[in-house]
């Protein structure tokens, strides 16, 4: 566990960005696990008009919804995955058995809509979800939870707003986690919010340094 863990004191954070213009963008974040596709051109996202920011918030600077194609794919990928873990640990005479393809067929389809509902946008100082949003520079929890075989990061900020987003939503967006990542390294070193020792490792968080 030592070869990961890191400590930061509030001296050495990066610089907060300003709420409308989201000036200076903050340095790129660990642990992404995206691409660097230009939004116009990437096929496993969907295109349209962003949603409007929370009200009495600064501007929209990235916002992510998978594409029908990136959900379909999602749900293959999920099928073969349930698939290969039953019949290798029930041997391949377990192939004919039709069940098998019934749950693997279930638990696609269940990964396919919460692909298609996933949708997150930021600002310099916010981030939201439809009609939910967390103040990203005052959150007092931040926790990290397994749902579905995906990681998820759970945000509650001091006026009590709550978020629910997964990894790979926020990461569907080099912007969105820069930003994201940004505001909870703030909260965490200088305003001292809750984690769990999940949050750290997922995201190569480091943790306060005391002194």
């Amino acid at each position: 566990m030592s070869g990961w863990v890191r400590y930061m004191a509030s001296c050495e954070l990066p610089p907060r960005p300003d709420p409308g213009t989201g000036l200076p963008r903050p340095p790129h974040a660990p642990a992404y696990v995206g691409d660097d596709t230009p939004a116009d051109r990437d096929p496993y996202r969907a295109r349209g008009r962003p949603p409007s920011p929370p009200p009495g918030q600064g501007p929209v600077l990235a916002w992510y919804r998978a594409s029908r194609r990136g959900a379909l794919t999602a749900a293959a990928f999920a099928f073969a995955l349930i698939a290969f873990v039953i019949i290798l640990g029930t041997g391949t005479d377990a192939i004919t058995f039709w069940p098998i393809w019934a749950i693997s067929l279930i638990g696609s389809l269940g990964v396919y809509s919460s692909v298609r509902v996933g949708e997150c946008s930021v600002g310099a100082s916010w981030l939201a979800s439809r009609k939910r949003w967390v103040d990203l520079y005052d959150l007092v929890k931040v926790t990290c939870h397994s749902n579905r075989g995906d990681s998820e990061i759970r945000f509650v900020d001091s006026a009590g707003r709550r978020l629910e987003l997964s990894l790979s939503d926020l990461h569907g967006d080099r912007t969105i986690w820069d930003y994201t990542y940004n505001g909870i390294l703030h909260s965490v070193i200088s305003g001292g919010a809750q984690t769990n020792g999940m949050l750290h490792m997922a995201i190569s968080l480091p943790y306060p340094r005391s002194g």
